[in-house]
């Protein structure tokens, strides 16, 4: 009594569990507390018009919180960094703009962007809706360390489709000792320098084209932005586009790192075998419950 389960977690355990099995909580079903968390993706609504507005062009109403996180982030980010490029050039403003963003926002954003990469959060039938999808990705990420419009290439292209293969996926855990720092620092400083290359490259092979045209110019434009801004206020070009592009890199490939520690040599390539689940915890909140991501392997 009082247990809820996800629609998707009964029919797997009982399609999986062995007779007479007994996990860890004995014989008692897990109670899946996240269902009913409060979320805490955003941190300040929108006024109840604007809500309204927005239920006209959300493709999804339960999807609201992270357009309430997208609005969040383009009122505060964006403002703050028109303010660090036009002040005296200050590594300590660098700093303290580095610290307010990322620790507002870094988690929440970068798993926005997740969800929306696989998931059109605004009407698709819109011009704004399909306006609006490209704000995450396309204008908002290189504030977050992450090039224009590359995100989508090496996620859910590169590695839901290659799912961790050693020399297809960028960023697979599966060639690498996952017990090592050394090997973990390895495995960030690849995929940091050698993304601008094998991202395109990867999609050129696999007759994307236009994905790598995409890849190469969001590179591309993404530097020029750069370029631009470090010739008004090198110091804040430092901040806004450098240093977030390593931390985010190390953010992301950290998490990618975590996620797949645990790959079974037997079935490297089964979705239950290569990740696991992480329910009950409050980062689930935080992040539209990235923790099962089991889950979204099985189905992204």
């Amino acid at each position: 009594a009082g247990v809820r389960w996800l629609p998707f977690m009964k029919p797997i355990l009982e399609d999986t569990r062995p007779p007479n099995h007994v996990g860890t909580c004995g014989d008692e079903d897990v109670c899946c507390l996240d269902v009913d968390a409060a979320r805490h993706e955003y941190i300040v609504p929108p006024s109840a018009l604007l809500i309204q507005r927005l239920r006209l062009i959300v493709a999804d109403e339960r999807d609201l919180p992270l357009v309430y996180l997208l609005i969040n982030v383009t009122a505060t980010v964006v403002p703050l960094v028109m303010v660090l490029i036009l002040s005296t050039p200050s590594h300590a403003y660098g700093i303290a703009y580095l610290a307010t963003v990322y620790g507002l926002y870094l988690q929440r954003f970068m798993l926005a962007l997740h969800y929306g990469t696989h998931v059109a959060v605004f009407r698709n039938d819109l011009f704004i809706g399909r306006t609006l999808n490209a704000l995450a990705p396309m204008v908002l990420a290189p504030l977050f360390g992450i090039p224009s419009g590359v995100y989508a290439l090496h996620h859910a292209v590169m590695h839901h489709v290659e799912n961790n293969k050693v020399g297809k996926d960028l960023s697979s855990t599966a060639g690498f000792q996952r017990d090592s720092v050394l090997a973990f620092l390895a495995y960030w400083l690849r995929f940091t320098i050698g993304s601008c290359v094998e991202l395109p490259m990867y999609a050129w092979k696999q007759k994307r084209y236009s994905m790598a045209a995409q890849c190469a110019l969001g590179f591309a434009g993404t530097f020029a932005a750069y370029s631009f801004t470090a010739r008004i206020n090198s110091v804040a070009a430092l901040w806004i586009f450098v240093v977030p592009y390593f931390v985010s890199s190390l953010a992301l490939m950290f998490g990618n790192w975590s996620q797949h520690v645990f790959v079974d040599p037997d079935k490297p390539h089964c979705n239950y075998r290569l990740s696991y689940c992480a329910i009950n915890h409050s980062d689930n909140q935080y992040t539209f419950n990235d923790g099962y991501h089991t889950v979204h392997h099985v189905n992204s």
